[in-house]
């Protein structure tokens, strides 16, 4: 797994400062900042924390905090601070760092931050292709005149490949960052950003400090998490277990399956509930784009499978078979020859569709 940083993007916690300003943080998993069309996502999100009651997210799955070419597939851990109550003229100083580690047992290594001042006022924000990059940072004048400022750093790590994602696992980035309000300063050697607002890397003069506070996220990835063999959920009738596989002719060739756990097929994440009871349990692929489910109740003799229910769902979708004697009576269609495994095929991830089919097992 190749771990660069190339891209550092400019509880809850609700502080309000002396002459009304409103402060609110909070950290989340979004699209990687490079995937068009995400701004109506990032202006909910500050919708939703400046608002208050936001509950920050600390634990990450692989693919929410991981990118890989073309760097628009997985996911970007971000901190996101809200200011409101600002007035035109204000100047808001925001110094942030960022630090990551192998595990939890290392310490934490900075690998890079940032110190600006924003001048509060009036512009036009050039929105680009709507990224969250660009949309990273934005104002916003309200009805009753005053300011409301948007700005997030983001941090994630990059693989070669999404078979990379279960190495993440204990991996983590930590976030920190001090905000400023002053009032009545000045801003120094200012610029215009390429999204079109004034800023200044050097300082400012004269303000008078009004707010400030200071937020921290550590951002980890967890577990448990592997790849998927292949996008085939069967039952093997040698073990009788649920595996996900590559070959539904043998089922065991693949991973079997734990339930709750997340598996990754082409980057996205699957998840596979089973329940029920020794002889008789059903699996279930959680937030498929149907409801569905692979049932099978067996019964056993002399260490072989004597005889077999199976039942199919997928959203209206229903199928039911009998192995005895054997050979396997599929409602609908007859009698096949041997044991015929139904099998539900995925694809489509992450909100996955399901196929039947019924392959013959030796």
């Amino acid at each position: 797994m190749r771990t660069v940083f190339p891209l550092v993007l400019l509880a809850l916690t609700v502080a309000s400062g002396a002459w009304g300003q409103q402060i609110t943080n909070g950290a989340f998993a979004g699209p990687t900042p490079y995937a068009p069309g995400q701004d109506a996502f990032w202006k909910g999100q500050a919708a939703a924390i400046g608002a208050g009651g936001f509950t920050s997210q600390s634990g990450y799955l692989p693919h929410q905090m991981c990118s890989w070419s073309p760097y628009t597939a997985g996911g970007m851990a971000y901190s996101m601070t809200v200011i409101r109550g600002l007035q035109e003229g204000d100047i808001v100083e925001k110094v942030y760092d960022q630090y990551w580690r192998p595990d939890a047992a290392t310490a934490w290594a900075r690998f890079y931050g940032g110190h600006f001042w924003l001048l509060v006022g009036d512009y036009t924000h050039n929105g680009g292709n709507n990224t969250i990059a660009d949309w990273l940072i934005y104002m916003v004048k309200e009805t009753d005149g005053t300011y409301t400022l948007v700005t997030g750093q983001g941090v994630y790590f990059l693989l070669d490949t999404p078979d990379n994602l279960p190495d993440a696992v204990g991996m983590g980035m930590q976030t920190t960052e001090t905000l400023t309000v002053y009032r009545g300063g000045t801003l120094s050697s200012p610029l215009v950003s390429s999204r079109g607002y004034t800023y200044s890397s050097t300082g400012q003069t004269g303000g008078t400090v009004v707010a400030t506070e200071q937020y921290a996220h550590d951002m980890n990835i967890v577990g448990p998490v592997a790849l998927a063999a292949g996008n085939i959920l069967a039952w093997d009738k040698d073990d009788q277990k649920f595996y996900l596989t590559g070959d539904a002719i043998d089922p065991a060739s693949g991973v079997e399956v734990e339930t709750g756990k997340t598996y990754y097929y082409g980057g996205n994440p699957l998840v596979v509930n089973i329940t029920g009871v020794n002889g008789d349990k059903q699996a279930v692929v959680s937030g498929a784009s149907a409801s569905n489910a692979l049932r099978v109740r067996w019964y056993m003799l002399g260490g072989s499978l004597y005889r077999a229910y199976e039942w199919s769902t997928i959203g209206a979708s229903a199928k039911t078979a009998v192995f005895q004697r054997g050979q396997t009576y599929i409602y609908g269609e007859g009698w096949q020859s041997g044991f015929r495994g139904f099998c539900h095929t995925i694809s489509n991830g992450p909100t996955w569709d399901l196929a039947y089919s019924a392959v013959q097992q030796p």
